[in-house]
């Protein structure tokens, strides 16, 4: 729908690097969900643009370098975490290699 549409054109205006500072400590578990299943949308997409298959990537990591991104990832419910790890793992073993191992290795760090 429309908010999905809109959800990716921020997830495209996110700069990987500046996520740290830009969330400081005001990431929240539902940001956290929704910036993961935006991004999971994003690398899920038949044909989608390689560049854009990337850009999900670096956000992702760069999520995992805000403070205190261990102890939200936590706070993501059982639920959430059920929707989204066999996302997750169908991604890493669909996208081309060193995207895949990526996620993979990012895969943990979410602790999905």
């Amino acid at each position: 729908g429309k908010d999905a549409a809109a959800q990716r054109e921020y997830l495209a205006l996110l700069d990987a690097e500046s996520l740290p500072s830009v969330f400081k400590s005001s990431l929240t578990a539902e940001i956290l969900r929704n910036v993961i299943s935006t991004a999971l949308s994003v690398l899920e997409e038949e044909g989608g643009g390689e560049g854009a298959k990337e850009h999900a990537v670096e956000v992702l990591k760069g999520l995992a370098s805000v403070p205190r991104f261990d102890m939200t990832a936590m706070f993501l419910t059982g639920k959430d975490k059920k929707e989204l790890k066999p996302r997750w793992s169908t991604v890493a073993s669909t996208l081309p290699e060193a995207l895949g191992a990526a996620m993979t290795k990012l895969m943990k760090t979410y602790k999905l």
